[in-house]
């Protein structure tokens, strides 16, 4: 099932996919222990894992830190894997780790995956470039990330892995609203949104469009990015992604902040922190993220007394985050410009809270 799952995830049937990989779950943990305890079928456990990354199961039924575990106890024992897969699987630690913010433990990863990768002479490893343009971002925010992530997409292409190279695409896209100049960076969303409307697949779709609000966030009128913005997390919400939301609550807070709204966008930056809290994600480990998210912070809290802050911060954090973003980001005048008549208060640049 999870073969035919990595597949065929990049297409019509893909939220159909993980629905029912997260229902087979309980099964599928059930199959990958038997396995684990069976050194002649843990190589099959392996790519049941990889699949189970690769369609990012994990990442949509926020169980990550599962995703993590059944990847670094199956690679622990002594294996004789070939040698894509065995790439493939050390890519994909890196990547859940990268997502968690764990630096370190990314690191290690990566040196694994690199010395795995090395050897005679050929085409370089598709899922090894990948990662190196995810930790370029991810972890160095450099533009080098723009240009491995475009050769990753071409190396998937040439292996006949769209579901991947779609992936590689969208972390291409994400890099250049993070790290490009306008042109570059609304010339990537556009390619990003064509390939996954021609997909059919709904919940790339969903990416698209927030990537295109990033992108008109950074690069254009903050007020304009809150519709793609709110639609790509209406949708995500609609078929029950726990993973999306994570990312457009956060978005939504930096859209809001840029637009002056300065209470909604505290209450927007604790909704975000508690949906990271429940999925095990920390801003420190991702930088063009904890970048964006520090500069919202700030931005609010200049506007805001301290007690105003903590206040509408804490509402947030204790409301169903989606609902709250799904409402702030619907209404631009939910509230009145706050700090009119009176002079702002300087304020530290952090967030009192944990990121």
């Amino acid at each position: 099932m999870t073969l035919r799952a990595g597949a065929e995830w990049f297409g019509p049937q893909e939220v159909d996919w993980l629905l029912r990989l997260r229902e087979e779950l309980p099964n599928l943990r059930t199959a990958l222990d038997f396995c684990a305890a069976h050194p002649d079928h843990v190589g099959t456990a392996v790519a049941i894992a990889v699949d189970l990354a690769r369609t990012r199961c994990w990442f949509f039924s926020s169980v990550l830190g599962e995703g993590r575990y059944w990847l670094e106890r199956l690679l622990a024992s002594p294996l004789a894997l070939p040698p894509d897969l065995m790439v493939s699987a050390l890519a994909m630690k890196v990547w859940i780790a990268l997502c968690q913010g764990d630096n370190p433990a990314a690191e290690v990863f990566l040196a694994e995956c690199r010395a795995q990768a090395a050897g005679p002479e050929g085409p370089p490893l598709a899922p090894l470039t990948f990662i190196e343009g995810a930790h370029a971002l991810l972890v160095d925010g450099t533009s080098e990330s723009t240009s491995r992530l475009a050769a990753a997409r071409e190396q998937f292409l040439r292996d006949g892995r769209r579901g991947d190279a779609h992936m590689a695409t969208m972390m291409w896209a994400m890099a250049e609203a993070f790290l490009g100049d306008p042109v570059s960076a609304r010339a990537a969303s556009r390619e990003y949104t064509a390939e996954a409307e021609a997909s059919g697949a709904q919940w790339a779709r969903t990416w698209a469009r927030w990537c295109a609000g990033l992108v008109e966030l950074r690069h254009g009128d903050p007020a304009a990015s809150l519709t793609p913005l709110h639609d790509a997390l209406a949708r995500q919400s609609s078929f029950g992604d726990s993973w999306g939301p994570v990312w457009g609550v956060e978005t939504l807070a930096w859209a809001v902040a840029e637009t002056d709204r300065h209470t909604d966008a505290a209450r927007l930056l604790g909704a975000a922190h508690r949906l990271r809290q429940d999925t095990g994600v920390a801003l420190t480990g991702l930088r063009p993220f904890h970048d964006a998210h520090v500069a919202a912070v700030h931005r609010v809290r200049t506007a805001l007394t301290p007690q105003e802050y903590t206040q509408a911060w804490g509402y947030g954090a204790s409301e169903n985050s989606v609902l709250l973003a799904l409402r702030t980001g619907s209404n631009p005048h939910t509230e009145p410009r706050p700090g009119a008549g009176r002079a702002p208060h300087p304020r530290r640049n952090e967030d009192p809270r944990p990121a």
